[in-house]
C-alpha cells in the first residue's frame, strides 16, 4: 500500500487518452523500456486499436500518511471480523456490476465478513465507480479509509472492465480481486518487509523524466518498503494477487521481475482467514444428532447467526449463491452419481451435509418439538429436543429456482445428501420443506437451496 498514491499497470487494447507510465508494472513486450529509450504512447496521444494501453492503479489513503500494512495489510485500517461492508455502484453496467459482486465474493470464501449491496441513494462504506477518472486512472482507498469518502464520489474506482470482461475475463476477475483486496486492508506485496524486490535506479529517475514524476512520486510511492514494526505480515509471495507486474528492466535482479495473478494464493487464503477469522461453530445434539447452529455461508463457512440464510447450492455443486445474485454460469446438467461428492461439499471441515436419516430424526414427533416461530424477526422453525431441551433455529429461506427467490419467509427448503429414488429420478433429490410442519419430498437439483449440516 501506499500513502498518497501508487502506481500498477493492468492490459488495455483500446482508443483512449489516459497518462502511461511506461516502464513500472507493465507486461512484458507491451511497451519497450531499455536504459537508454522508453518507447509507447504519451499521456496525450490516441492509441491506434490494435495496439494495447496500460491502465494505471493508483491507491491513495485519505491522510496523507504512510499506513502500516498486513501481509501486507494496512493494521490501523482494518475491518472487525464479522463487519457488514456496505457497498453501492455509482455507474457502471449491470455486467459490471453483476461481475464485480461474483468474484468479490470469492474473498469471502475465506474472510469473515459480509457484503451488502445497497441502491445509489442509501449509505455505503465502499463506494465503486467505473471509468469516473477522466485520466483513466484506477485507484482505491485502503480498508476503512473509504468511509471518509463522501457518498457520491467512489472510493475504488476501475477502468475499462467492461472491456476486459469481453476480452480476457480471468484479468478482469484478478483486477476485482486486487480492487477488493485493498478494501480489506491489504498492501501490494513487493513493499512487504521480506520482498527482494529491488529497483533500478536510473530506470526509475528515467521513468520520472518521461513522464513528469516529481523525485517525491517515486521516493513516496515507489519505492518505499514497510517495516516490521509497521506490519503483520508473511514472507514475500510471488503468487500472491497483490502482486505488481514489474519488468526486468525495473529491477535490479532480473529473476525479480513479476506479471500480476488472476486468482488468490494459497498464502492469500490463509492470511485473509487469520485476519478475520471465523469463529468455530457451536453445535448441539438433537434427538441423537449434531446439528449446527446455523446454515452454510460461503463454502467451509457458516454464517454468521441462526437466523441468517447463509448461502444457496445446488445439489452436489460447491458454488454459493446470494438471493440477490448475479446468477452467472447457473448449472443446468444432471449428477452422474446419487450422491452428494465428497469435493462438492461446502460443510466446514469436520461437518457433512445431513442424509434423510438424519432428517427423519429430527422430524421425529415422538422426540422432538417443532413449532413455527421468529428469531430476531425472521420466520422459521424451531426443533427441541424434548429430552435435553437442546434446540436450533431454521429459517425460512426458501429457494432459488431458475435466478428467481422463491418462497422466503413461508417455507425453509433444506438440502439432503440423498437422492430421492436414487438412479430412477436423477433430477431429484431429498429435501426438506419446514414452517408449521416438516415434510421430506423431491426437490430438482438445479433448485438452490440452504444448508444445514451435521457432524458425526
Amino acid at each position: 500500500m501506499m500513502s498518497t498514491i501508487q502506481f500498477y499497470l493492468s492490459r488495455r487494447m483500446k482508443s483512449r487518452y489516459f497518462m502511461l507510465i511506461a516502464c513500472f508494472a507493465l507486461f512484458m513486450g507491451a511497451i519497450s523500456c531499455s536504459s537508454d529509450d522508453f518507447e509507447g504512447y504519451g499521456p496525450e496521444e490516441d492509441v491506434p486499436e490494435t495496439e494495447r494501453r496500460e491502465v494505471i492503479w493508483t491507491i491513495k489513503s485519505v491522510d496523507g500518511t504512510l499506513p502500516g500494512t498486513r501481509g501486507v495489510a494496512v493494521t490501523d485500517k482494518l475491518w472487525e471480523s464479522g463487519d457488514t461492508i456496505r457497498i453501492k455502484f455509482l455507474n457502471g453496467t449491470l455486467a459490471e456490476q453483476q461481475s464485480v459482486q461474483l468474484y468479490a465474493d470469492i474473498w469471502l470464501q475465506y474472510a469473515n465478513l459480509v457484503f451488502q449491496y445497497v441502491a445509489i441513494n442509501e449509505y455505503a462504506d465502499v463506494k465503486i465507480g467505473f471509468d469516473m477518472d477522466s485520466r483513466y486512472l484506477a485507484w482505491s482507498t485502503i480498508g476503512t479509509d473509504c468511509r471518509q469518502i463522501p457518498q457520491n464520489e467512489p472510493s475504488l474506482n476501475f477502468v475499462d472492465l467492461e472491456y476486459y470482461l469481453i476480452e480476457d475475463v480471468d484479468f478482469a476477475r484478478g483486477e476485482i480481486l486486487r480492487g477488493f483486496g485493498h478494501i480489506l486492508g491489504l498492501g501490494f506485496e513487493h513493499q512487504n518487509p521480506t520482498s527482494p524486490v529491488v529497483f533500478n535506479d536510473k530506470a526509475l529517475n528515467q521513468l520520472m523524466s518521461y513522464h513528469g514524476l516529481s523525485a517525491d512520486d517515486v521516493n513516496n510511492h515507489i519505492l518505499p518498503y514497510y517495516t516490521i514494526n509497521q506490519t503483520n505480515y508473511t514472507a514475500y509471495d510471488r503468487t500472491s494477487i497483490m502482486v505488481l507486474a514489474l519488468t526486468i528492466r525495473m529491477l535490479v535482479n532480473p529473476s525479480e521481475a513479476t506479471n500480476p495473478n488472476n486468482s488468490l494464493s494459497s498464502t492469500d487464503i490463509a492470511f485473509i482467514s487469520n485476519l478475520y477469522p471465523y469463529p468455530s461453530m457451536p453445535g448441539v445434539l438433537i434427538n441423537g444428532v449434531y446439528w449446527a447452529m446455523c446454515n452454510i455461508d460461503s463454502p467451509g463457512r457458516f454464517a454468521a447467526t441462526p437466523e441468517s440464510t447463509g448461502r444457496y447450492y445446488q445439489w452436489n455443486r460447491k458454488k454459493a449463491w446470494i438471493a440477490t445474485g448475479p446468477f452467472n454460469d447457473w448449472g443446468y446438467t444432471m449428477p452422474v452419481s446419487g450422491i452428494w461428492e465428497a469435493a462438492n461439499d461446502p460443510s466446514p471441515a469436520g461437518w457433512r451435509i445431513p442424509d434423510t436419516t438424519d432428517f427423519n430424526k429430527l422430524m421425529d414427533t415422538t422426540k422432538v418439538i417443532q413449532v413455527s416461530t421468529t428469531l430476531n424477526g425472521v420466520i422459521g422453525s424451531k426443533f427441541t429436543d424434548m429430552t435435553s431441551g437442546n434446540s436450533i433455529f431454521l429459517p425460512a429461506a426458501g429457494m432459488i429456482y431458475f435466478g428467481n427467490i422463491l418462497h422466503t419467509d413461508l417455507l425453509g427448503y433444506y438440502w439432503s445428501a440423498s437422492f430421492f429414488l436414487p438412479k430412477q429420478n436423477i433430477d431429484e433429490a431429498w429435501a426438506i420443506a419446514i414452517l408449521a410442519h416438516s415434510r421430506f419430498g423431491p426437490s430438482y437439483v438445479a433448485n438452490a437451496l440452504p444448508i444445514r449440516c451435521v457432524r458425526d
